[in-house]
């Protein structure tokens, strides 16, 4: 006599269904994210092009980082290099009399760089 082993009939169709809505779920939020960081870095790119003609002193160096938010870089080298220049941005305007339109911009841009490094996502 041959003994058989008995193998429990498996129903994978439920199984497959929750795992494949998961990741269907997981992608539609990435894609969100990566929407949320573009339109960012596009009003970062946006202020920093109306600043730049009231800062005359300052206008090479964003035109540097312009010119580096422009080139597909990823997010966490875009940020870096944001980053760097909201504090000499910062001190222009503490040591000039910008227009209120500048100083607004700023202010911005350092709200926009403090909710990308606050978000608690890594980059």
């Amino acid at each position: 006599m041959y003994i058989i082993p008995l193998i429990p009939r498996l129903n994978m169709e439920g199984e497959m269904y929750a795992i494949k809505k998961g990741l269907n779920e997981a992608n539609e939020k990435a894609n969100i994210i990566n929407i949320k960081l573009d339109e960012i870095f596009d009003t970062i790119k946006w202020d920093l092009e109306v600043i730049k003609d009231y800062m005359p002193k300052m206008e090479g160096q964003i035109n540097e980082v312009l010119d580096e938010l422009y080139i597909p870089l990823s997010t966490t080298q875009k940020l870096k290099i944001v980053i760097l220049i909201i504090p000499l941005l910062v001190s222009y305007e503490q040591e000039n009399n910008v227009p209120k339109l500048v100083a607004e911009k700023i202010h911005e841009l350092k709200n926009l760089i403090l909710s990308l490094k606050g978000s608690g996502k890594k980059f």
